[in-house]
């Protein structure tokens, strides 16, 4: 039987819906829905399991969607919808928006910036967490900022640079390829010996 793969099926209390999940469950397929009306009722004597239209929360959402194998769109879902969760989540996450622009087929990044850029504020966060080994999430202490000596932030399309004052230590500092219009921020980074702002 085919119970490995995970179907979602949005709306499957719906009219259409609700044929394609009987459909799939005759097939031994296991079966979830999204749905905004979880209120209906479970016609399916609680064989499909019901999560909430969460595209407002994009972590929930992805927590709901673990796992599935295909998606059965019946009426009211957008599959643009679906992308942009996926972009906000890799964004989120700290994946590089140079790949995510690429996944997303975007002609450029800056493209991808202009949608997104929302959801990256701290770029210049990404670039720090990954010069101190962390993960999104984890928190970075001053004390820790304080001892980061070197940071590499080429090509990170960073425009901001706030924050980078509590990174007193630093010797080493490659900014090249970023929007950056104010480097006020360095002028307290005594300990510098090499900036790359190419």
């Amino acid at each position: 039987m085919g119970t490995t793969e995970l179907n979602v099926v949005t709306g499957a209390f719906s009219y259409t819906g609700k044929y394609i999940a009987q459909r799939l469950l005759s097939m031994g397929k296991k079966v979830i829905t999204l749905t905004s009306r979880s209120d209906r009722g479970n016609v399916f004597d609680h064989k499909v399991q019901v999560f909430p239209f969460n595209f407002d929360k994009p972590g929930e959402l992805t927590d709901s969607l673990r796992g599935a194998t295909t998606i059965y769109n019946t009426y009211w879902t957008c599959f643009h919808d679906l992308r942009h969760t996926f972009a906000s989540l890799m964004l989120l996450a700290g994946v590089h928006v140079k790949v995510v622009s690429e996944m997303l087929g975007h002609s450029s990044v800056a493209f991808t910036l202009d949608v997104y850029s929302h959801l990256v504020p701290g770029l210049q966060e990404v670039a720090i967490r990954n010069g101190l080994g962390k993960t999104a999430g984890e928190e970075i202490t001053l004390e820790e900022l304080a001892r980061l000596t070197t940071l590499e932030a080429g090509v990170m399309y960073i425009t901001d640079l706030s924050g980078l004052e509590y990174c007193t230590s630093l010797t080493e500092l490659v900014l090249h390829d970023n929007q950056i219009s104010d480097i006020s921020p360095l002028t307290n980074l005594t300990s510098l010996t090499q900036l790359d702002l190419g």
